[in-house]
């Protein structure tokens, strides 16, 4: 499992909402794959990440952005002020 943590940038297109202290999780999920003669092996198919922001998010239902430290984003969905969903990779 991978942690990321710093402060950050949320915003609206390039609309500032709000600076906030993040803790980004990021855990491979594996399956087992494989065939009969070599059998099962894991292999990573996808990331689990879960996003925790210090501030309440003023806005719901809506897609913001996280500018990490390091510059690197992460785009998330609001679901109610406490509840923020990752909605894809993290990104340059």
């Amino acid at each position: 499992m991978s942690t990321f943590s710093g402060n950050g940038k949320v915003l609206d297109g390039d609309d500032l909402i709000k600076e906030s202290e993040y803790v980004i999780h990021e855990e491979n999920v594996f399956s087992k794959t494989g065939s009969m003669e070599r059998g099962a092996y894991p292999l990573p198919t996808r990331k689990n990440r879960t996003l925790q922001l210090s501030e309440p998010m003023p806005v719901d239902g809506c897609r913001l952005t996280l500018v990490m430290e390091d510059g690197r984003k992460l785009d998330f969905f609001v679901e109610s002020a406490n509840v923020v969903r990752p909605t894809g990779e993290i990104y340059e």
